[in-house]
Protein backbone atom coordinates (compact mmCIF):
# COMPACT_ATOMS: atom_id res chain seq x y z
CA UNK A 1 0.00 0.00 0.00
CA UNK A 2 2.75 1.97 0.33
CA UNK A 3 2.57 3.02 3.91
CA UNK A 4 5.22 2.16 6.42
CA UNK A 5 5.10 -0.33 9.55
CA UNK A 6 6.70 0.37 13.17
CA UNK A 7 7.85 -3.01 14.82
CA UNK A 8 9.13 -2.69 18.69
CA UNK A 9 9.84 -4.72 21.72
CA UNK A 10 8.46 -4.42 25.05
CA UNK A 11 8.82 -4.35 28.08
CA UNK A 12 6.48 -6.91 29.06
CA UNK A 13 8.54 -9.75 26.49
CA UNK A 14 6.34 -8.88 23.70
CA UNK A 15 7.35 -7.81 19.92
CA UNK A 16 4.72 -5.46 18.42
CA UNK A 17 3.90 -4.49 14.99
CA UNK A 18 1.65 -1.75 13.84
CA UNK A 19 0.45 -0.12 10.69
CA UNK A 20 0.10 3.46 9.80
CA UNK A 21 -2.47 4.15 11.70
CA UNK A 22 -1.48 2.48 14.82
CA UNK A 23 -3.38 -0.74 14.12
CA UNK A 24 -1.72 -3.96 15.41
CA UNK A 25 -0.91 -6.34 12.54
CA UNK A 26 -2.13 -9.72 11.95
CA UNK A 27 -0.26 -12.03 14.08
CA UNK A 28 1.42 -9.84 16.53
CA UNK A 29 1.79 -8.93 19.17
CA UNK A 30 4.63 -11.98 19.35
CA UNK A 31 5.48 -13.26 22.84
CA UNK A 32 9.45 -13.95 23.70
CA UNK A 33 8.94 -14.35 27.29
CA UNK A 34 11.39 -12.00 28.96
CA UNK A 35 11.76 -7.85 28.84
CA UNK A 36 13.35 -6.74 25.55
CA UNK A 37 14.78 -3.02 25.54
CA UNK A 38 16.71 -3.15 23.04
CA UNK A 39 16.23 -2.31 18.89
CA UNK A 40 14.88 -4.69 16.12
CA UNK A 41 16.97 -5.45 12.94
CA UNK A 42 14.86 -5.88 9.74
CA UNK A 43 15.85 -7.44 6.49
CA UNK A 44 15.42 -10.44 4.06
CA UNK A 45 17.31 -13.06 5.60
CA UNK A 46 16.09 -16.37 3.92
CA UNK A 47 15.88 -14.18 0.16
CA UNK A 48 11.95 -15.08 -0.06
CA UNK A 49 11.61 -11.02 -0.90
CA UNK A 50 10.04 -10.06 2.24
CA UNK A 51 11.33 -8.68 5.73
CA UNK A 52 12.01 -10.39 8.10
CA UNK A 53 12.32 -9.16 12.02
CA UNK A 54 15.22 -10.16 14.25
CA UNK A 55 15.44 -9.09 18.05
CA UNK A 56 16.35 -10.19 21.40
CA UNK A 57 15.08 -10.70 24.48
CA UNK A 58 16.38 -10.65 28.34
CA UNK A 59 16.27 -14.28 28.32
CA UNK A 60 19.28 -14.33 25.88
CA UNK A 61 17.38 -15.76 22.81
CA UNK A 62 17.01 -13.98 18.85
CA UNK A 63 14.34 -14.25 17.36
CA UNK A 64 13.24 -14.31 14.18
CA UNK A 65 10.35 -13.49 12.34
CA UNK A 66 8.06 -13.48 9.40
CA UNK A 67 5.80 -10.28 8.85
CA UNK A 68 2.78 -12.41 9.99
CA UNK A 69 4.55 -13.58 13.33
CA UNK A 70 5.50 -16.34 12.35
CA UNK A 71 9.13 -17.92 13.00
CA UNK A 72 11.32 -18.40 10.19
CA UNK A 73 12.21 -21.78 9.00
CA UNK A 74 15.13 -22.81 11.53
CA UNK A 75 14.22 -20.08 14.33
CA UNK A 76 11.23 -21.72 16.17
CA UNK A 77 11.61 -20.96 19.66
CA UNK A 78 14.30 -18.38 18.92
CA UNK A 79 18.47 -19.24 19.47
CA UNK A 80 19.62 -19.14 22.15
CA UNK A 81 23.16 -16.73 22.69
CA UNK A 82 25.48 -16.65 25.70
CA UNK A 83 24.35 -14.09 28.22
CA UNK A 84 24.58 -10.61 28.24
CA UNK A 85 24.00 -10.11 31.83
CA UNK A 86 21.64 -7.65 31.24
CA UNK A 87 22.95 -6.05 28.95
CA UNK A 88 20.62 -5.30 25.67
CA UNK A 89 22.43 -4.44 22.39
CA UNK A 90 20.69 -4.74 19.45
CA UNK A 91 20.81 -6.87 16.35
CA UNK A 92 22.71 -6.39 13.48
CA UNK A 93 22.21 -7.77 9.68
CA UNK A 94 25.47 -8.07 7.18
CA UNK A 95 26.36 -10.47 4.24
CA UNK A 96 29.60 -10.93 5.35
CA UNK A 97 30.46 -14.71 3.63
CA UNK A 98 29.11 -13.15 -0.11
CA UNK A 99 25.68 -15.72 -0.51
CA UNK A 100 23.49 -12.98 -1.11
CA UNK A 101 21.88 -13.48 2.34
CA UNK A 102 22.56 -11.28 5.30
CA UNK A 103 24.15 -12.76 8.27
CA UNK A 104 23.26 -12.03 12.14
CA UNK A 105 25.31 -10.35 14.82
CA UNK A 106 24.53 -9.56 18.44
CA UNK A 107 27.25 -9.16 21.43
CA UNK A 108 26.98 -11.22 24.30
CA UNK A 109 28.74 -10.78 28.23
CA UNK A 110 32.24 -11.56 26.60
CA UNK A 111 32.67 -10.90 22.62
CA UNK A 112 30.25 -11.34 19.34
CA UNK A 113 27.67 -14.26 18.45
CA UNK A 114 26.43 -14.60 14.65
CA UNK A 115 24.19 -16.89 12.92
CA UNK A 116 23.23 -17.55 9.22
CA UNK A 117 19.90 -16.77 7.68
CA UNK A 118 18.60 -20.91 9.04
CA UNK A 119 19.40 -20.01 12.40
CA UNK A 120 23.00 -22.00 12.65
CA UNK A 121 26.03 -20.32 14.19
CA UNK A 122 28.46 -19.19 11.67
CA UNK A 123 31.61 -20.68 11.57
CA UNK A 124 34.04 -19.48 14.08
CA UNK A 125 31.62 -18.00 16.13
CA UNK A 126 30.50 -16.89 18.80
CA UNK A 127 34.28 -15.07 19.38
CA UNK A 128 34.90 -14.40 22.81
CA UNK A 129 36.53 -11.23 22.99
CA UNK A 130 36.84 -10.29 26.92
CA UNK A 131 35.71 -12.35 29.63
CA UNK A 132 33.29 -10.90 32.04
CA UNK A 133 33.18 -7.44 29.87
CA UNK A 134 30.04 -7.37 28.18
CA UNK A 135 28.66 -4.19 26.06
CA UNK A 136 25.48 -2.74 24.88
CA UNK A 137 28.12 -1.56 21.53
CA UNK A 138 25.69 -3.10 18.30
CA UNK A 139 28.42 -3.64 16.06
CA UNK A 140 29.19 -1.56 12.69
CA UNK A 141 30.21 -3.97 9.66
CA UNK A 142 32.66 -2.56 6.83
CA UNK A 143 35.32 -2.90 4.77
CA UNK A 144 37.94 -0.51 6.54
CA UNK A 145 41.26 -1.98 5.21
CA UNK A 146 40.64 -2.67 1.77
CA UNK A 147 40.80 -6.55 1.57
CA UNK A 148 37.22 -6.72 -0.01
CA UNK A 149 36.11 -8.23 2.61
CA UNK A 150 34.05 -6.90 5.98
CA UNK A 151 34.57 -6.77 9.22
CA UNK A 152 32.78 -6.30 12.15
CA UNK A 153 33.41 -3.75 14.37
CA UNK A 154 32.41 -3.46 18.21
CA UNK A 155 32.92 -1.54 21.25
CA UNK A 156 33.14 -3.89 24.45
CA UNK A 157 33.66 -3.43 28.26
CA UNK A 158 37.22 -4.00 28.28
CA UNK A 159 38.19 -0.44 26.95
CA UNK A 160 38.63 -1.75 23.38
CA UNK A 161 37.34 -1.49 19.73
CA UNK A 162 37.56 -5.05 18.06
CA UNK A 163 37.58 -5.68 14.44
CA UNK A 164 36.80 -9.29 13.72
CA UNK A 165 37.15 -10.94 9.98
CA UNK A 166 34.07 -13.09 8.55
CA UNK A 167 35.68 -15.91 10.56
CA UNK A 168 35.83 -14.37 13.51
CA UNK A 169 39.73 -13.80 13.53
CA UNK A 170 40.95 -10.57 14.52
CA UNK A 171 41.56 -8.09 11.81
CA UNK A 172 45.43 -6.66 11.76
CA UNK A 173 46.39 -3.63 14.06
CA UNK A 174 43.05 -4.22 16.00
CA UNK A 175 41.97 -4.05 18.70
CA UNK A 176 41.73 -0.38 19.00
CA UNK A 177 42.22 1.02 22.87
CA UNK A 178 39.92 3.54 24.06
CA UNK A 179 40.85 3.93 28.16
CA UNK A 180 37.32 3.08 29.13
CA UNK A 181 34.48 0.95 29.07
CA UNK A 182 32.21 1.45 25.09
CA UNK A 183 28.83 1.25 25.15
CA UNK A 184 28.23 3.22 22.32
CA UNK A 185 27.50 1.64 18.29
CA UNK A 186 30.76 2.37 16.29
CA UNK A 187 30.23 4.63 13.06
CA UNK A 188 32.29 4.20 9.58
CA UNK A 189 32.21 7.22 7.42
CA UNK A 190 34.37 9.54 5.99
CA UNK A 191 33.95 12.47 8.22
CA UNK A 192 36.89 14.82 7.03
CA UNK A 193 36.19 14.73 3.39
CA UNK A 194 39.87 13.41 2.76
CA UNK A 195 38.34 10.14 0.75
CA UNK A 196 39.63 7.48 3.56
CA UNK A 197 37.38 5.82 5.80
CA UNK A 198 37.30 6.80 9.71
CA UNK A 199 35.77 5.01 12.82
CA UNK A 200 34.16 6.49 15.39
CA UNK A 201 32.81 5.77 18.30
CA UNK A 202 31.87 7.41 21.74
CA UNK A 203 33.30 5.56 24.92
CA UNK A 204 32.15 6.71 28.36
CA UNK A 205 33.45 10.28 28.64
CA UNK A 206 34.86 10.90 25.35
CA UNK A 207 34.83 10.28 21.80
CA UNK A 208 37.50 8.35 19.52
CA UNK A 209 38.07 8.42 15.98
CA UNK A 210 40.05 6.27 14.19
CA UNK A 211 41.98 6.83 10.46
CA UNK A 212 42.18 4.05 8.17
CA UNK A 213 44.12 4.41 4.70
CA UNK A 214 41.48 2.59 2.83
CA UNK A 215 39.47 5.05 0.72
CA UNK A 216 35.61 5.49 1.47
CA UNK A 217 32.91 3.75 -0.82
CA UNK A 218 29.78 3.63 0.26
CA UNK A 219 29.57 -0.29 -1.68
CA UNK A 220 32.29 -1.02 1.27
CA UNK A 221 29.61 -0.23 3.97
CA UNK A 222 27.11 -2.86 5.15
CA UNK A 223 26.17 -1.43 8.28
CA UNK A 224 26.99 1.40 8.82
CA UNK A 225 26.23 3.05 12.35
CA UNK A 226 23.79 1.72 15.06
CA UNK A 227 20.32 1.04 14.02
CA UNK A 228 21.73 0.64 10.33
CA UNK A 229 22.04 4.46 9.32
CA UNK A 230 21.47 7.59 10.35
CA UNK A 231 17.77 7.36 9.64
CA UNK A 232 18.32 4.26 12.18
CA UNK A 233 15.54 2.29 10.88
CA UNK A 234 17.45 -0.30 11.95
CA UNK A 235 16.54 -1.32 7.92
CA UNK A 236 19.26 -3.46 6.15
CA UNK A 237 19.40 -2.12 2.63
CA UNK A 238 22.86 -1.25 1.50
CA UNK A 239 24.04 -0.24 -1.63
CA UNK A 240 24.99 -3.52 -3.29
CA UNK A 241 28.33 -4.31 -3.64
CA UNK A 242 30.03 -3.46 -7.40
CA UNK A 243 29.52 -6.69 -8.92
CA UNK A 244 30.21 -7.12 -12.17
CA UNK A 245 32.21 -4.12 -12.90
CA UNK A 246 35.60 -5.61 -13.02
CA UNK A 247 37.08 -2.53 -11.05
CA UNK A 248 38.27 -4.71 -8.24
CA UNK A 249 40.26 -2.20 -6.48
CA UNK A 250 37.20 0.48 -6.74
CA UNK A 251 39.71 3.07 -8.45
CA UNK A 252 37.13 4.06 -11.36
CA UNK A 253 38.66 1.59 -14.26
CA UNK A 254 39.67 -1.91 -15.10
CA UNK A 255 43.41 -1.80 -15.46
CA UNK A 256 46.01 -3.87 -14.90
CA UNK A 257 45.64 -4.52 -11.15
CA UNK A 258 42.12 -5.76 -11.70
CA UNK A 259 43.48 -8.71 -13.76
CA UNK A 260 45.49 -9.72 -11.43
CA UNK A 261 42.71 -10.31 -9.14
CA UNK A 262 40.68 -11.75 -12.02
CA UNK A 263 43.18 -13.63 -12.71
CA UNK A 264 43.00 -15.16 -8.72
CA UNK A 265 39.57 -15.45 -9.14
CA UNK A 266 39.30 -17.20 -12.37
CA UNK A 267 40.67 -21.18 -11.76
CA UNK A 268 39.65 -21.90 -15.80
CA UNK A 269 37.02 -23.78 -17.66
CA UNK A 270 35.37 -25.01 -14.52
CA UNK A 271 34.80 -22.29 -12.78
CA UNK A 272 35.59 -20.37 -9.62
CA UNK A 273 33.77 -22.55 -6.43
CA UNK A 274 35.07 -20.35 -3.81
CA UNK A 275 33.15 -16.25 -4.17
CA UNK A 276 35.41 -14.63 -2.03
CA UNK A 277 34.07 -10.58 -1.90
CA UNK A 278 37.20 -9.81 -3.92
CA UNK A 279 35.69 -11.57 -6.64
CA UNK A 280 32.35 -10.07 -6.67
CA UNK A 281 33.67 -7.88 -9.27
CA UNK A 282 33.96 -10.53 -12.06
CA UNK A 283 30.80 -12.30 -11.75
CA UNK A 284 29.01 -10.74 -14.37
CA UNK A 285 26.15 -12.74 -14.76
CA UNK A 286 25.78 -13.45 -10.91
CA UNK A 287 25.35 -17.03 -11.19
CA UNK A 288 27.42 -17.23 -8.28
CA UNK A 289 31.15 -18.61 -10.30
CA UNK A 290 33.37 -17.06 -12.29
CA UNK A 291 33.49 -18.94 -15.68
CA UNK A 292 34.21 -18.82 -19.34
CA UNK A 293 31.02 -16.11 -19.59
CA UNK A 294 33.02 -13.77 -16.67
CA UNK A 295 35.97 -14.06 -18.86
CA UNK A 296 34.45 -13.06 -21.70
CA UNK A 297 32.55 -9.92 -20.12
CA UNK A 298 35.88 -9.14 -18.54
CA UNK A 299 37.84 -8.85 -21.75
CA UNK A 300 35.96 -6.48 -22.91
CA UNK A 301 36.28 -4.30 -20.07
CA UNK A 302 39.95 -4.62 -19.89
CA UNK A 303 40.73 -4.24 -23.57
CA UNK A 304 37.79 -2.90 -25.19
CA UNK A 305 34.78 -4.32 -27.85
CA UNK A 306 36.05 -5.98 -29.92
CA UNK A 307 36.04 -3.85 -33.59
CA UNK A 308 33.99 -5.90 -36.44
CA UNK A 309 36.42 -6.94 -38.91
CA UNK A 310 35.72 -7.06 -42.77
CA UNK A 311 35.87 -10.28 -44.32
CA UNK A 312 36.05 -9.24 -47.98
CA UNK A 313 32.55 -9.84 -48.96
CA UNK A 314 30.19 -7.41 -50.23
Amino acid sequence: TGHLEIVAGGANGNIYAWDYQGNLLPGWPVATGDFISSSPALGDIDGDGALEILQNSQNDRLWALEADGTAVAGWEGGRPYPSTDGLMPSPVLADINADNLPEVFLPTNDGVAAWSHDGNPLPGWPVVLASGHGTESSPAVADINGDLAFEVLVGSGDERVHSLNEDGTVTGRWPAHAGERVVAAPTVADIDSDGDMEVIVGAAYTLHIWHCTDPYRIQKIQWGTFHAGTRRTGLYDPVPPVWGTGDSDVDGDVDLADFADFQSCFPGSSGSVSMEPRCWFFDFDRDGIIDLDDYAQFHVRINGPVADVPDGTQ
